[in-house]
């Protein structure tokens, strides 16, 4: 779906809300790693569930965050001509992808639990989720 979002308003909305990329994890296979600092408390996003079509044009990529508008780029290279194009956290389900380790997100409330820096790979600590030990039994 078209979003409803003023051009101004896509650009400040895609600046504030995209702080994370899927990229190769040290842990296992694929994560989810920072782009930038990410404070405590900062709503991460993860969790997006209503895909829109932003029309940003190319010719105003420049008010976006630069590791924004390189993510838009790598994925939807016809913005360039003018196309339609989604949130790199549009892309996938970011939450999917967060991997086990030290508690740094809470999937309750999609929010950063210890400040991150950028490069960073983002995890949660999957024995915090209701039922765990039944669903990742076969890891014990």
């Amino acid at each position: 779906m078209k979003t409803k979002l003023s051009i101004d308003e896509q650009i400040k909305f895609l600046n504030e809300t995209v702080k994370a990329k899927l990229a190769p994890s040290r842990l296992h296979g694929v994560g989810v790693v920072a782009i930038r600092d990410i404070e405590v408390g900062e709503r991460l996003y993860a969790q997006s569930d209503s895909k829109q079509f932003f029309t940003v044009p190319y010719a105003r990529f420049n008010e976006l965050r630069t590791e924004v508008s390189d993510l838009i780029m790598q994925r939807w290279p016809m913005v360039y001509n003018g196309s339609m194009f989604l949130s790199p956290n549009d892309d996938s389900r970011l939450q999917s992808f967060i991997n086990h380790g030290k508690p740094m997100y809470d999937p309750k409330t999609d929010t950063i639990l210890t400040k991150v820096g950028r490069g960073t790979e983002i995890t949660e600590f999957y024995w915090d989720m209701p039922n765990s030990k039944v669903l990742f039994s076969h890891f014990i």
